[in-house]
């Protein structure tokens, strides 16, 4: 699905020089935001039509396939919080980062990573509003004065209204090492993106493709068509207790969406675990989520959900999942009885039950 050719055509956003790990000034076209339309309103139809003659394409030299980028990835520690990833795309005119970490010690340690490349940072994207994608990105704007930061409006205006309360509470989880709302409210993305944009960094094409509620308001995953390779954010879980906070039947609409729409084999890159094939990777999230609802739809026929029935979901689900961990430094028990809550209040039933993430 695209919407990029229903609406009038993205601003150009000219890029600055970049300073931060060497001197280096980037060419006007490193930095462009493009709608679909670009193609019909820059090239004349004369030229569109010369393209498609066969003499043309007889005596033209063989297209040079785009050099393949190299995507680096950084895990944080869990023992500090949880194994949250930054990705960073590196081509040869710079790098392209994705999720700014949680907590300030292990995005100090991915910005180490990223200096140790020698390149510029041409753009930063943040691809939900959860805090460990965001939490380190004052540190990452402070290190890369001049990189815009991309993200979707509602991600922005939750970061700033914290209207689901994630920065208070993890402020006052993990104190000094987690931004106060003033640091994240000053150091907000700056650049807006929509579903069906395509963003020009380093060479390279990132199509957006925005999802509606499901575990976070929206995500912003983003693909490199020429190279095959999706980034995620939390869509894809490997390894850890996957949270519907928003719809689990949603979640499994886009799952469904993200089949269609890639091929098995493309590369997704997720916030947590392990990069590979996507296939597997939707199968499994896809049992888990269809476990869970199943669970609490045998559960709530009463129309609600005590603490008992909880924990009763999270321990057959621990079961069929015992090697998976629990995220935001809650153990796996506890977010498996927390998200067992969420889903029953998602279908309307009463929750009498405590459990919650911390």
């Amino acid at each position: 699905m695209s919407v990029a050719k229903d609406r009038p055509r993205a601003p150009r956003f000219a890029a600055p020089g970049f300073t931060a790990l060497r001197p280096a000034a980037l060419r006007p076209s490193a930095l462009r935001l493009r709608t679909g339309a670009f193609f019909k309103s820059v090239i004349p139809a004369a030229a569109l039509a010369a393209l498609a003659t066969p003499a043309l394409f007889a005596t033209s030299a063989p297209v040079q396939a785009a050099a393949a980028p190299t995507v680096h990835s950084f895990a944080a520690q869990p023992k500090l919080v949880d194994t949250t990833n930054t990705h960073w795309v590196e081509t040869d005119e710079g790098v392209i980062v994705i999720d700014t970490q949680r907590v300030f010690p292990e995005a100090e340690r991915a910005l180490r990573h990223i200096q140790r490349t020698g390149k510029p940072v041409l753009g930063i994207f943040i691809t939900h509003a959860h805090t460990d994608h965001y939490g380190g990105l004052s540190l990452f704007k402070a290190a890369f004065p001049d990189a815009p930061v991309f993200a979707a409006a509602e991600t922005t205006r939750s970061m700033r209204e914290d209207s689901r309360g994630y920065n208070a509470a993890r402020k006052a989880r993990h104190g000094d090492i987690f931004p106060s709302q003033d640091v994240i409210s000053a150091n907000l993305p700056d650049r807006t993106i929509d579903d069906g944009d395509v963003v020009e960094l380093g060479g390279l094409r990132f199509e957006v493709h925005k999802m509606g509620p499901s575990e976070a308001e929206v995500t912003s995953m983003l693909y490199l068509r020429d190279h095959d390779l999706l980034f995620a954010g939390d869509l894809i879980n490997d390894g850890f207790v996957p949270a519907p906070l928003e719809s689990l039947d949603n979640w499994l609409v886009q799952l469904d969406e993200i089949e269609a729409r890639y091929g098995a084999d493309t590369t997704v890159y997720i916030g947590h675990g392990p990069h590979g094939p996507l296939a597997p990777a939707l199968a499994a999230q896809r049992a888990y989520l269809e476990d869970l609802g199943a669970a609490v739809t045998a559960a709530i026929g009463d129309g609600v959900l005590d603490g008992a029935e909880a924990e009763t979901i999270a321990f057959d689900l621990e079961a069929r999942y015992p090697y998976w961990h629990g995220v935001g430094g809650n153990a796996r028990i506890e977010v498996l009885s927390a998200v067992a809550g969420f889903v029953a209040e998602q279908r309307g039933a009463e929750v009498r039950s405590d459990a919650a993430f911390r």
